[in-house]
């Protein structure tokens, strides 16, 4: 029998990109890590960041979440070439807190996040990873998410983080180390609406891909994150953080990150290359700790 490092390693020497993962039984403390500690380009993933220190302004502000905000023009920048929906809203009424925040991690829209940004500020958001969370490799780098015609991957990076560091704040959340359980229960649970499904949950056994009587998983929480550099030949950023839980009551946190160039196959698909082997390890890393195998 092949070991989980040797399965692993034989996918990812099919492609050209470099890696880095991390992954946890929370349960157990039973881990498996790969390239953890180096610095990627976040994506979109740095949105996780952003809703924290959201939650920890609500709470110490006394904010509530249905506390209205208003998406302007300036933040939606180059229409057509971001992702989420709000791009295409009439912009004539104001939104509740609580479904910028929704919208920024569910469909990864990015006139919300840049809502948000500007609403928290940059500094404040940074401070926060370093001082609360205690991450020094973790960081936004822009004050508004826009890919417009001059976006290149010398000068133009969402923000950057490692697989551990990520991981690492998604298991004090689930911990209830950052906020009381009901403020952390809230967070997973929009983390659980996330409308991407075919990265790291992909090939889990999930209701909706094994049926009724074969699913072990209960609930996934994650945020993915997707950045390509068209004029840099295609190189690309892919990422996913996730918690998951079965049905048995176990715990697992897996992040799993990926760059490289000539990424342009199915490039923002589920039937990009790449994507899909990243998927097949986040099948491993479940098998792993689940079965013990």
């Amino acid at each position: 029998m092949k070991s989980i490092s040797s399965k692993i390693n034989d996918l990812i020497a099919r492609t050209n990109r470099t890696w880095g993962i991390y992954a946890q039984d929370l349960d157990t403390g039973k881990k498996f890590a790969l390239n953890e500690n180096r610095v990627f380009e976040t994506a979109s993933t740095i949105k996780i960041f952003i809703l924290l220190v959201l939650f920890d302004k609500i709470i110490k502000e006394k904010i509530s979440l249905r506390t209205p905000i208003k998406i302007k023009k300036k933040h939606i920048g180059t229409v057509g070439r971001s992702s989420g929906i709000s791009q295409h809203f009439y912009l004539t009424q104001p939104l509740p807190l609580y479904n910028v925040a929704l919208l920024m991690i569910i469909v990864s829209d990015n006139p919300c996040t840049n809502v948000l940004i500007e609403y928290l500020g940059k500094e404040k958001i940074n401070q926060y990873i370093l001082k609360k969370l205690g991450l020094k490799k973790t960081k936004l780098l822009t004050n508004k998410v826009d890919f417009h015609k001059d976006f290149n991957l010398k000068n133009t990076k969402m923000g950057s983080t490692t697989p551990y560091e990520i991981a690492l704040t998604l298991k004090k959340l689930e911990e209830d180390k950052l906020f009381d359980k009901k403020t952390s229960r809230k967070i997973i649970e929009i983390l659980t609406h996330q409308f991407y499904s075919e990265s790291i949950p992909r090939y889990l056994p999930t209701w909706a891909n094994v049926g009724m009587e074969k699913y072990k998983i209960k609930k996934i929480a994650n945020k993915t994150g997707s950045i390509t550099y068209e004029d840099d030949n295609y190189f690309t950023t892919r990422s996913d953080a996730a918690l998951i839980y079965t049905k048995n009551r176990r715990r697992f946190v897996i992040s799993i990150y990926h760059e490289g160039p000539k990424d342009n196959n199915h490039i923002y698909t589920a039937d990009n290359k790449n994507k899909i082997i990243g998927s097949k390890i986040s099948k491993m890393l479940f098998d792993y700790f689940y079965k013990g195998n």
